[in-house]
């Protein structure tokens, strides 16, 4: 008799256990960022398809936990069209790491405070901002979002954070035949369990850390193709942004990753990374993102392109980092006073708001 109540009590304490935690996760989850639905391709109350690039968008006007996208398709607040004299427009066009959901509410993200401490450095000019980031696009897809979206909005500065990894690391997968081997596939408890789906995820990256240094069945990455890809996918978005705006500004790709790490401090500062491209190793995984902020480099001056290295004032831990590439609160406000603070002293930013708005400085 006792065998069967403990057969019983065992297993009714763990699915109300897991039960209560599925209920906190998912309230949580809503809280920050709105009642969550399958990311994919199709449409939802996240994110829709437009009709004229056919690119995956945020829906105008809705609002996911903290996060509030305008009547204008952006993260930020609504802005004037024509754009009003004398003001000084920024857009921050990117993939997830400039959307910045882990920032929670707007003035917490990193263009939010970039724009502010413009605002407290120059109290006589007018500054506006957009974020048009988008999780997962790759510079392809920011080219076609800014040429039809962005545009439109008259932006005197546009900052650009990329990084096409993970669709370019995919491809070369793809093409080798390892990426069907490697990528996580989610059980039906996964599927349906927010809870069990996290724990699931976590223990595949630590299969994936223990494995971060084999080769073994893995893609031997061709970095240097991966390099030349990403150059001219920036240097066409160049030529986009110069011909609109007055100056762009490139941010080098910030992540956990640093040089000189100890071997176990690349393996953890991998995780979230490892889970998008588990075909590839950690050294790998490195010298691509080394590679990229070597082409980032290379833009200083480049039509008129001020290039911005975040990594001195981020330092590599779980305090300013969320996972691998994103920002946690700390981080993203960091990044953004750090930014504002490059911008106020540079000098063809200066000129740049000194052509827009004559005398605004001086009364600063």
């Amino acid at each position: 008799m006792k065998e069967i109540i403990t057969g019983i009590t065992v297993p009714f304490i763990l699915i109300v256990g897991l039960g209560g935690s599925e209920l906190a996760f998912r309230l949580q989850q809503g809280r920050l960022f709105g009642v969550q639905e399958t990311v994919g391709k199709t449409q939802n109350s996240f994110y829709y398809i437009d009709e004229e690039t056919g690119l995956r968008l945020p829906r105008p006007g809705t609002r996911h936990g903290r996060i509030q996208i305008n009547d204008q398709g952006f993260r930020g607040p609504h802005l004037e069209l024509p754009k009003p004299p004398g003001v000084i427009r920024i857009a921050f066009i990117g993939t997830s790491t400039t959307y910045d959901a882990d920032a929670g509410a707007e003035e917490n993200t990193w263009p939010s405070v970039t724009t502010a401490t413009l605002e407290t450095r120059f109290p006589g000019c007018d500054f506006e901002y957009l974020n048009a980031g988008v999780p997962g696009f790759l510079s392809k897809h920011i080219i076609e979002r800014f040429r039809a979206h962005v545009v439109p909005m008259e932006p005197d500065l546009v900052v650009v954070l990329t990084n096409d990894l993970n669709g370019d690391g995919r491809t070369q997968a793809e093409e080798a035949g390892v990426w069907g081997k490697h990528r996580y596939k989610p059980s039906w408890l996964a599927q349906h369990s927010l809870v069990w789906g996290k724990i699931e995820k976590n223990l595949f990256i630590l299969k994936l850390q223990r494995q971060s240094y084999s080769g073994k069945g893995k893609l031997e990455m061709d970095i240097e193709k991966i390099r030349m890809k990403y150059r001219d996918n920036l240097h066409r978005l160049l030529r986009e942004t110069g011909a609109v705006a007055d100056q762009t500004v490139v941010l080098k790709i910030a992540t956990r990753f640093r040089a000189g790490q100890t071997r176990d401090e690349q393996i953890d500062a991998a995780s979230s990374r490892l889970f998008y491209m588990p075909y590839a190793t950690v050294p790998d995984i490195v010298s691509a993102i080394e590679g990229y902020n070597e082409v980032i480099g290379d833009l200083e001056g480049v039509q008129g392109t001020t290039v911005v290295d975040p990594d001195p004032a981020l330092p590599p831990d779980s305090i300013h980092f969320s996972d691998t590439s994103h920002t946690t609160v700390r981080g993203s406000r960091v990044l953004g006073a750090y930014l504002g603070g490059v911008l106020a002293a540079d000098r063809d930013f200066s000129e740049l708001v000194e052509r827009i708005s004559p005398g605004c400085l001086g009364n600063s």
